[in-house]
């Protein structure tokens, strides 16, 4: 593989936009956005790299755990650059919270994700999500 972007979301108020080549990254920038701003933000990155999808020869991404809206956008920016551009997509687990180089040194670039099926978000606990109201 030649260029792999990498994209690290585990909390709400940062994340990680990487670029990696010969295994070792040659960008990579951590940005304090909030979720909502992943896909301009990460669109931005790869302008200000000078490189568009096309450019790409794999996604590596950090399923969790962590945030639940943060696992979910970013999992669902990069499933959507798998299916619609056919690009190659690998996942990392990081319970450890490791910083991204150490990521990338431990774990290498990641599982790979074959092209019919989609990375899923690995939680630490249940999402926090309202319960349904009984009316009875």
């Amino acid at each position: 593989f030649d260029m792999i972007l990498f994209f690290c979301a585990q909390d709400l108020k940062t994340c990680w936009f990487g670029l990696i080549e010969d295994n070792a990254f040659s960008a990579l920038e951590e940005r304090t956005i909030p979720p909502e701003n992943y896909l301009a933000s990460l669109h931005q990155f790869l302008f200000d790299q000078q490189l568009s999808s096309a450019d790409l020869s794999g996604v590596s991404v950090v399923v969790g755990p962590g945030s639940f809206t943060s696992s979910r956008l970013s999992l669902t920016i990069v499933n959507t650059l798998h299916f619609v551009h056919k690009i190659p997509l690998f996942v990392l687990e990081n319970p450890l919270l490791l910083d991204p180089r150490s990521l990338l040194q431990e774990q290498g670039i990641g599982r790979p994700i074959l092209q019919s099926q989609y990375a899923r978000a690995v939680y630490r606990l249940p999402p926090h999500i309202t319960q349904q109201k009984v009316v009875s």
